[in-house]
């Protein structure tokens, strides 16, 4: 019980600390370092009380995407050949698997009911400091500032790590910058991330957390919740990531339906609406598509010209490291989880991603009847549904393994849901 006291707290520490690691420039590595020793202590504490571990059907999903993908590395590097810092990059972007691997594993094994509370309200800390951050972003662009930008102390760390964007991005604090959006410059925000459609993605994750805990608290009528909800709300739209305001929608939606007892009726019920609205939504998913038109093609054609480079036997097991290409800003294979596995992992990473993703919402859904018989139990399956649909979408236009404090986070809540899933059905 120590252990797992332990376990939580240091946890909810290092994501409380988001702030200062950001700021110090500790974000490109803190996180990995702090699951490293979680799951060393974890091994020690299961070694001491002769007690075996816990392996929750995603671990082993997850490491078969870090095994794929590291053979696709080594196997490219041994034969093909590539840039030091392609494959300095992606090695790092494997460690966020093996931090996935790991975070699930400790979170699963240390979970108990005890540490829903503190779990819960570490989000309510995280969504004060980027609401509160938000609203300043706001108020200084209305009083003229362009963009807020500097260097962390470890930004020197670049000229060592190659030319990689991420690298740079992640020692940079830019909190406020400029970006085209609907046929003009608007402000963008960007919180603890390289990159603001990632800091939209963990504004999804904290806006269904601080809802859900305000739930379990009955301080859902709270008129500080509500100013916090808005606040985080307003840094949701300057993220300007359309992906992440659909998520949280269409993720919050999905979940409404699914908790129904008489689910089929209200689908029927909103099929036949969406089936009514279809011209109106047809016409809003065009102004949706034309707000970044330049965003839009790039991403494809970075998916198109990806999966053509693929032959004969990197379609089975991807092509390891991510070059770049001088007609496109960033490294081939990115900005979509799902392509890029395919491009690194090949046919067997895409299938353990997909695995993984169907598997945790279907153990989740199958969960309802037993998470139903308690109110709070019922609430915490409810979070993790939002959050596992939400991000499930995010990914089809985003990388997880590269912005951190989000992965870190979204492994976090999959740990919990499968230890909670655990001590359900015991």
């Amino acid at each position: 019980m120590e252990g797992e006291t332990l376990t939580y707290k240091l946890w909810r520490w290092s994501v409380t600390a988001a702030a200062v690691w950001w700021f110090l420039g500790l974000n490109l590595f803190i996180y990995q370092i702090v699951t490293f020793f979680l799951f060393m202590g974890m091994l020690y504490m299961s070694n001491r009380a002769s007690a075996g571990l816990y392996f929750p059907p995603s671990t082993g999903y997850i490491l078969c995407i870090a095994v794929f993908y590291f053979l696709s590395i080594f196997l490219h590097v041994f034969f093909v050949g590539a840039e030091a810092s392609r494959v300095i990059a992606a090695l790092y972007n494997l460690s966020f698997w093996i931090m996935g691997f790991m975070l699930i594993m400790v979170l699963s094994n240390a979970f108990s009911s005890f540490c829903v509370a503190p779990f819960m309200k570490t989000f309510t800390r995280l969504a004060w400091m980027m609401g509160v951050a938000a609203a300043a972003m706001l108020w200084l662009w209305r009083t003229g500032h362009r963009e807020v930008i500097f260097e962390t102390p470890l930004y020197f760390l670049t000229r060592f790590l190659g030319d990689t964007q991420l690298v740079e991005s992640s020692l940079l604090v830019r909190p406020l910058l400029m970006d085209w959006f609907a046929s003009a410059n608007r402000p963008r925000f960007n919180m603890f991330s390289p990159y603001p459609t990632a800091s939209g993605a963990i504004t999804v994750i904290v806006l269904a957390m601080i809802l859900t805990r305000a739930a379990m608290e009955r301080q859902i009528k709270s008129v500080w919740l509500w100013i916090l909800v808005v606040l985080n709300l307003i840094g949701l739209v300057m993220t300007l990531s359309r992906m992440s305001l659909l998520a949280f929608v269409f993720g919050g939606m999905a979940v409404f339906l699914l908790q129904k007892k008489n689910m089929s009726l209200w689908i029927l019920l909103i099929f036949g609406a969406f089936a009514a609205a279809l011209p109106l939504l047809q016409q809003i998913l065009e102004y949706m598509l034309s707000l970044r038109e330049g965003s839009n093609d790039i991403r494809m054609q970075i998916y198109v010209y990806s999966l053509q480079q693929l032959q004969g036997p990197e379609w089975i097991l991807g092509y390891g490291v991510k070059p770049r290409d001088d007609a496109f800003m960033f490294p081939l294979g990115s900005h979509s989880t799902y392509i890029s596995s395919l491009f690194k992992c090949g046919l067997m990473g895409l299938t353990a991603l997909i695995g993984f993703q169907v598997s945790l919402l279907w153990r989740w859904y199958k969960l309802k009847p037993w998470a139903a018989l308690s109110r709070r139990d019922f609430l915490l399956w409810r979070a993790c549904g939002w959050v596992f649909i939400g991000i499930g979408l995010w990914l089809f236009t985003e990388d997880i393994d590269a912005p951190q404090l989000l992965a870190f986070l979204y492994f976090s809540v999959v740990g919990v849901f499968e230890g909670f899933r655990r001590r359900l059905l015991q």
